[in-house]
């Protein structure tokens, strides 16, 4: 984190963004830029706090805002790789007028996120209070697009999924900004997230931490209903997209005194994009099982041959009980939580297995789930009842489906002792077997009830997010680690972590049965803020009896899409068996020098809207792809690319494609055939 101080304001970066702190607006955030986004402010508004009092003759709302503050303090803290900025502003309305309280504010830095401390401190009684907002962020309008999570009370009473249900974790909602006044998204509970983006490009997310009461019980009882508004808003005069985060929303309500200290902790997350877009270092993906009654460890000769076809990470998944999932005989079950993780004899498949991963290259890493403790595990007859995550009117720790030898074990809330239990446990695995990083199933903030390890119910967003860096501070920059995201695309997260898998609750739980989306209709997030490299849930996406032209379907828009897969283990691996040239080629290549343009930028045009294209271009050359999105054969039309917007070009460029002599590159466009479904690969230089 580097810190900078000019003109009197002081500006913060880690490389990728860069904050500015202004004392004459309250010492508030009043500018961001993403460096390798638009690299222009996205803030419309410094982020304010607010106290607003109610006028029933002119029927307005006045905001006594700490930005109003002409004067405020800044202090600078430094420590280690942390920066912290304490800021101390009087709320003060648009007259001058200031009430008798001041606002104390620390913005505490980590390379992922920012943390904020904010304390209204409140003299004297401050009666006729209607709102009070504590960290509501204004962009520019360019960040049209919204994805959050309401409250685990609110998702309580809404239909959800069996997975939901299951695990009692709200799943995101996503969707655009309209031009209305209307909320896009409202919660009259601390919502777990919110997030406001340009998809592909940047955005901003914030969400309060860990300690739920504070938003919801400081300044009335959360049984009062609508005691709080976070919401995704459109604003007009001049049009911005708005973030509302009021712990107190009285509107509707009796106005209240406020009288004492009230303290609130958020994170702001925002996008450490890369030059060239996400890490593309390890983006094809394989697991070292395989289901079959003989030889289920992948081989020597499987694992030289998926290195030969550009296979760069393969993931030990390992968590299907008896009686579940795709190994139901349980006989590659990893209780969670439990060392050694397998008897002698599956102990030594494991060593061997990782090992050969290594020999020919390949990075191979261990799944590990961050709510879940088995009871194999030693620690868990001691702990689970203190350690457990509880939810609901059952007071008891809950379990994944059953009770029985089958269950995947009982649910853990990491805001307990089972956080430093799963530290010590993930850095016993990675050293004693010389594993890589690591993959998390879901690292994802839910609500916990239990009272045996934290004075009232709360969230587990600060233990996940720490349990991330942590592992990430472990592994190292060279480490590679995988967290399946699909119900929490934060960012904060998505910046400690090499590659996203997303779309579980696309496919539909267990199965694959809703059909492959339309190329338009595929979930926001496999863009998002384009920090990490996105992989599809494989395992949901390919069952063992889905029709042939749905994978082939799937591989082909996937693929213009710029997704990979985290692969499935049937025999053969079908899903791999149509990617893997295209992983072969790209192989002998250095991507970190490419950029990667998805189907929806439009680099490449077709005469025909079935194919589609993506390109990979750098200062030497470019890949083209093409993909046939349909199963019918397509003969005769045209593709071109623009140049224009490419990195490379230059005259006289020449086509090499797979299945054919070079060519001469023509900017009229090139005349070609593909087949149904099929994806073609073109370097051009």
């Amino acid at each position: 984190m580097k810190l900078i101080k000019k003109n009197n304001n002081f500006y913060v970066s880690n490389g990728y963004w860069q904050t500015e702190h202004d004392p004459s607006q309250g010492g508030c955030i009043t500018s961001i830029k993403i460096f390798n986004g638009t690299n222009k402010n996205i803030l419309a508004a410094p982020i304010r706090s607010y106290i607003s009092k109610y006028s029933e003759t002119e029927w307005t709302y006045p905001d006594f805002r700490d930005d109003l503050d002409t004067n405020a303090s800044i202090r600078i803290i430094k420590n280690n790789e942390i920066i912290k900025i304490k800021t101390r502003s009087r709320l003060t309305d648009t007259a001058r007028e200031q009430l008798p309280a001041e606002l104390i504010t620390v913005y505490e830095y980590h390379f992922a996120y920012i943390k904020i401390f904010r304390t209204f401190k409140c003299k004297e009684k401050i009666a006729d209070i209607n709102q009070v907002g504590a960290g509501t962020i204004e962009t520019i309008p360019e960040l049209n697009c919204w994805t959050a999570r309401h409250s685990a009370a609110e998702e309580n009473n809404e239909s959800a999924e069996n997975f939901e249900h299951i695990v009692n974790i709200p799943s995101p909602k996503w969707g655009k900004i309209d031009n209305t006044i209307s909320p896009a998204f409202i919660s009259w509970h601390p919502a777990l997230h919110l997030c406001i983006f340009n998809n592909g490009i940047e955005g901003i997310e914030t969400f309060p931490d860990s300690n739920i009461k504070e938003w919801e019980e400081q300044i009335v009882s959360a049984n009062n209903g609508r005691c709080a508004r976070f919401a995704v808003n459109k604003r007009f005069n001049p049009d911005r997209s708005v973030i509302f985060c009021e712990p107190y929303f009285g509107i509707w309500e009796k106005p209240v005194t406020l009288h004492g200290e009230y303290s609130f902790v958020s994170y702001i997350g925002l996008p450490n994009i890369r030059k060239n877009g996400p890490d593309k270092k390890f983006i094809w993906i394989n697991t070292v099982l395989r289901i079959r009654k003989e030889n289920r460890w992948t081989g020597e000769s499987e694992i030289k041959e998926m290195s030969d076809n550009g296979i760069q990470l393969l993931i030990h998944h390992h968590d299907t009980p008896k009686g579940h999932g795709l190994w139901p005989d349980g006989s590659f079950f990893w209780p969670d939580g439990k060392f050694p993780p397998y008897e002698k004899t599956e102990l030594l498949n494991m060593k061997k297995t990782i090992k050969l991963a290594h020999k020919y290259r390949m990075k191979i890493i261990p799944y590990f789930n961050p709510r879940v403790l088995h009871a194999a595990a030693k620690e868990y007859k001691k702990n689970i009842n203190n350690w457990s995550r509880i939810f609901g009117a059952d007071k008891n720790p809950h379990y994944y489906y059953d009770e029985s030898g089958g269950s995947y074990g009982a649910m853990a809330c990491i805001e307990s002792g089972f956080s430093d239990f799963l530290k010590t446990y993930i850095k016993k695995i990675i050293k004693t077997y010389n594993f890589d990083g690591a993959y998390f199933d879901g690292p994802t903030p839910a609500w916990c009830g239990n009272t045996k390890h934290a004075e009232h119910p709360h969230t587990s967003t600060d233990g996940m997010i720490d349990l991330i860096e942590y592992t990430r501070k472990l592994v190292g920059d060279n480490g590679i680690i995988v967290a399946h995201q699909t119900m929490s695309p934060l960012i904060a997260i998505e910046n400690l972590v090499n590659i996203s898998v997303i779309m579980e609750n696309v496919n539909g739980f267990p199965i694959f049965y809703k059909g492959v989306p339309e190329l338009d209709c595929f979930t926001m997030h496999c863009s998002f803020v384009n920090v990490t490299h996105k992989a599809v849930c494989g395992y949901t996406a390919i069952p063992g009896k889905c029709p042939e032209n749905e994978i082939k379907k799937l591989v082909a828009r996937c693929i213009v899409k710029g997704l990979s897969f985290k692969g499935k283990s049937y025999d053969p691996f079908k899903d791999y068996e149509y990617w893997k040239h295209l992983s072969r080629y790209l192989k002998k290549l250095d991507l970190s020098g490419y950029r990667f343009e998805d189907h929806s930028k439009k680099m490449i045009v077709s005469s025909n809207p079935a194919v589609c294209g993506a390109l990979f271009h750098s200062a030497d050359s470019i890949v083209a792809i093409l993909a046939n999105t349909e199963s019918a054969k397509k003969e005769n039309f045209i593709w071109n690319i623009d140049l224009k917007r490419c990195i490379y070009k230059k005259e006289n460029m020449t086509v090499y494609p797979k299945d054919r002599d070079a060519f001469c590159y023509k900017e009229d466009g090139i005349e070609d055939t593909i087949g149904g479904f099929e994806v073609k690969i073109y370097d051009i230089r």
